[in-house]
């Protein structure tokens, strides 16, 4: 087996554990011939170790891998992670901008879309323009964005989902997206640079 293949094995094995389990020790149920194969490009780490490691209830022992910026996360996660407050923030503003357009076409015609005129699409432009709005400028968004969320279940369900099961075969992937970012959204909340932030600070002076 590759170098490279028992690394990601072994980074997979430690997230998984940290995540569903909290075990002190753990019985590798790897074959032996495996446990004992050296990663060449990281001198003294083993898979066992790493495997023995992860279940381990503090961090994950670097010693063994202070030359790899893969596994001690030193590289992309702590270059972004630094930012990652005004990129949910972006994040947040350039999806509730486009679920507003979404709401426009369906309310005004304008930006390509038609007029619609029948209740549950005037509904639905309603929520998609307004709601989307309320996400993008970060007031009341996580009862924005939940009920943005729903919508879009229920559009997928009812639009999509009768013709076919894929949502790439029946268009309904955008629906499917917006609904998990909005529900993202709404556990959140509203984050910096956004209007409950700033009425926040003001009640608190």
């Amino acid at each position: 087996m590759p170098d490279s293949a028992l690394l990601v094995i072994s980074a997979s094995i430690h997230c998984s554990a940290k995540v569903w389990f909290d075990f002190d020790s753990y019985s590798s149920p790897v074959l032996p011939e495996v446990r004992s194969l050296s990663l060449a490009r990281i001198p003294g780490l083993t898979l066992d170790s790493v495997i023995e490691d992860a279940f381990q209830p503090d961090s994950f022992a670097t010693e063994n891998v202070a030359d790899h910026s893969l596994l001690k996360g030193t590289s992309m996660d702590k270059w972004l992670g630094k930012y990652s407050s005004f990129l949910y923030a972006l994040m947040r503003i350039v999806s509730g901008l486009m679920f507003a357009c979404h709401g426009a076409q369906k309310l005004f015609g304008v930006l390509g879309g038609t007029k619609q005129t029948e209740t549950l699409m005037l509904a639905a432009g309603i929520i998609e323009f307004v709601g989307g709005l309320l996400i993008a400028v970060g007031l009341f968004t996580s009862y924005a964005a939940f009920i943005a969320s729903g919508q879009m279940a229920v559009a997928y369900f009812t639009r999509h989902s009768p013709a076919g099961f894929w949502p790439i075969e029946n268009k309904g992937e955008l629906a499917v997206l917006y609904c998990f970012v909005f529900l993202y959204i709404a556990s959140r909340g509203s984050g910096i640079l956004s209007l409950d932030a700033l009425f926040g600070k003001a009640r608190r002076r």
